[in-house]
C-alpha cells in the first residue's frame, strides 16, 4: 500500500471519540431507566424521555452535517462531544438531586427531557462531522475502511460501556453519578 493510500491515523482518534459516545449511550440505556422508574415514573414516561432525545438526534444530524461542511468538521465535532458530555453529567446530576431532595414529578420530567434534549440537539453533531472528516482524509481506496473503523469505535464503546460501568459502580459503592464523571 503506498503512503497516499494508507488510512490516516487520525481515524483512530475519531474512532476513540465515538467509542466514548457509544459507551455513554449504552451506559445511559442500561443504568438510568431503573433509576428513573424508582423516582416514580412509569415505562411510558421513561420511554418518552429517551424517544424525544432520539427524535432530536434524527432531525439535527443532517443540520450538523451541513454546518460542518460550511464551518469545519473540528468545530462541530467538538461542540458535539462537549454537548454530549454535558448532557450525561446533567442527566445523572438531576437524578441524583431528585433522589436526595423532593422535586415534583412534573418538574423532574421536564428537567430530564431537557437534559436528554441537549444530548439529541448537540450530541448529534459528532457522527456527521466525524463522517465528514473521514471523507475528507481518505480517498476511494481506503474510504470504506475509514468508515468501518469509525463504526467499529462506536460499537467498541457500546460493548465496553456496560463493563466499565459495572466496575466503576462496584468501586464507588453504587454511586450512580460516578460513571458519568469518571
Amino acid at each position: 500500500m503506498t503512503k497516499k493510500n494508507k488510512t490516516p491515523n487520525s481515524i483512530w482518534v475519531l474512532s476513540g471519540a465515538l467509542a466514548c459516545i457509544g459507551a455513554g449511550q449504552s451506559t445511559i440505556f442500561i443504568l438510568i431507566p431503573q433509576e428513573i422508574r424508582s423516582l416514580g415514573f412509569n415505562e411510558f414516561q421513561v420511554g418518552l424521555i429517551f424517544s424525544i432525545s432520539a427524535l432530536a438526534w434524527i432531525f439535527f444530524s443532517p443540520f450538523w452535517g451541513r454546518l460542518s461542511d460550511k464551518i469545519g468538521r473540528s468545530k462541530i465535532f467538538m461542540l458535539g462531544i462537549i454537548g454530549f458530555a454535558i448532557s450525561l453529567f446533567l442527566f445523572a446530576g438531576i437524578i441524583k438531586v431528585a433522589q436526595l431532595y423532593p422535586i415534583s414529578l412534573s418538574l423532574l420530567f421536564i428537567m430530564l427531557i431537557g437534559a436528554r434534549l441537549i444530548n439529541g440537539l448537540l450530541g448529534s453533531a459528532v457522527r456527521p462531522s466525524a463522517g465528514g472528516r473521514i471523507a475528507d482524509i481518505t480517498d476511494t481506496t481506503n474510504r470504506t475502511s475509514g468508515f468501518a473503523r469509525l463504526d467499529a469505535g462506536w460499537q467498541f464503546g457500546v460493548v465496553l460501556g456496560p463493563v466499565a460501568v459495572g466496575f466503576i459502580m462496584l468501586l464507588s459503592g453504587n454511586n450512580i453519578l460516578m460513571p458519568f464523571v469518571s
